[in-house]
């Protein structure tokens, strides 16, 4: 099971909860209540029964009970060191965010404000479930994901377009130590030495690949375009699923990475007609993808038992407001909806 969740940037948010009984392909989901919500979460990582999500409104990180699960419930809630975080990952007992801030001009001089690497501990306390334990000022723009594996996280700034590499083996003393050039970088997943980036540039949209073997001068070794936008990458098997969207092209891509230096695109899924395929994840031989679209948005189920680039379309679902991400947690499946000025969970059953 998957666990994280969520990027979204609208003014407002929803987040819909699924259960699924295992990872069986064939599964349906159907209503079953909401819970409002404060404010609207772009990010959301679990540990043990909490949930820690990602409040840019609010600038903080709001914690959630999930120990019933279709009843979650805020207990308290941190603010953190800059401004608007974008982004949270859990990793061990740590808990890392990417702080977004501002980025202003003074005196004709870029001036970065807020925009911070932050790292808590997982405390066990009720009085202080997550204490400060470092932070690391961002060299990007305004960082608006972060990704770790192992003992480095991995920075994205859209706006900068860079993805910074920091050395986290001491979550007190994280340490800056290269960064790559990419363009309007938007989601990142590690599979080997290879890390895959999708650069979601306005008419210039692509998968890149570098080789991260030396941490402090990673190599670009490929680069897959062709793409309305590129949002959102998971990596399956020897397949990374690149959601795309926009007026000419509703679709996933699904590129063969058996050869990191020649990525050939293996097959695409098509999604609602005209739509933005948003957030993706994968559970056993299940994906589910959420899609943005004006007036109709979805929540899709697709069936890969009968391989990686043979995808069966399970189930749409039309959500009441914009979905955007995904999160499996023990049997649980959590979708991101935003739209309006309601914010809530909603619940969804999902059986066999």
């Amino acid at each position: 099971m998957l666990n994280r969740i969520i990027k979204v940037s609208c003014a407002a948010f929803f987040l819909t909860l699924f259960v699924t009984t295992s990872a069986n392909a064939q599964t349906a989901f159907s209503s079953a209540g909401a819970v409002p919500t404060d404010g609207y979460y772009k990010s959301l990582a679990t540990k043990n029964n909490l949930a820690y999500a990602a409040n840019p409104n609010k600038n903080r990180i709001d914690i959630m009970d999930l120990a019933n699960p279709l009843l979650p419930k805020l207990v308290t809630s941190v603010a953190v060191k800059g401004m608007f975080p974008e982004s949270v990952y859990i990793q061990g007992n740590y808990l890392y965010v990417a702080e977004q801030g501002q980025t202003d001009l003074v005196n004709g001089v870029q001036n970065l404000n807020g925009n911070y690497l932050e790292i808590f501990r997982i405390s066990t306390s009720a009085t202080r479930p997550l204490i400060p334990v470092s932070s690391i000022a961002s060299q990007a723009a305004q960082p608006n994901k972060v990704y770790v594996s192992g003992n480095y996280a991995y920075l994205l700034d859209w706006a900068g377009s860079t993805v910074e590499v920091i050395d986290i083996s001491n979550p007190a003393a994280p340490i800056f130590v290269s960064k790559m050039a990419v363009d309007s970088p938007s989601d990142i997943s590690i599979k080997g030495n290879n890390a895959y980036i999708t650069s979601d540039l306005t008419g210039n949209s692509s998968l890149k690949v570098f080789d991260v073997t030396n941490k402090t001068a990673p190599i670009a070794v490929s680069s897959f375009g062709a793409m309305g936008h590129a949002n959102n990458v998971t990596i399956y098997k020897n397949y990374a699923y690149v959601s795309g969207g926009g007026p000419n092209s509703s679709q996933i891509k699904i590129i063969n990475i058996t050869k990191p230096a020649r990525l050939v695109l293996a097959g695409t899924i098509e999604t609602y007609p005209n739509s933005f395929p948003f957030e993706m994840t994968i559970s056993g031989t299940t994906m589910f993808i959420t899609t943005i679209n004006y007036f109709n948005h979805q929540l899709l189920s697709y069936d890969l038992s009968s391989g990686p680039t043979a995808p069966k379309l399970i189930q749409n679902y039309t959500t009441s407001s914009v979905a955007g991400g995904v999160m499996l947690r023990n049997n649980i499946l959590y979708v991101s909806q935003y739209g309006g000025n309601n914010n809530k969970i909603e619940m969804f059953t999902v059986t066999k």
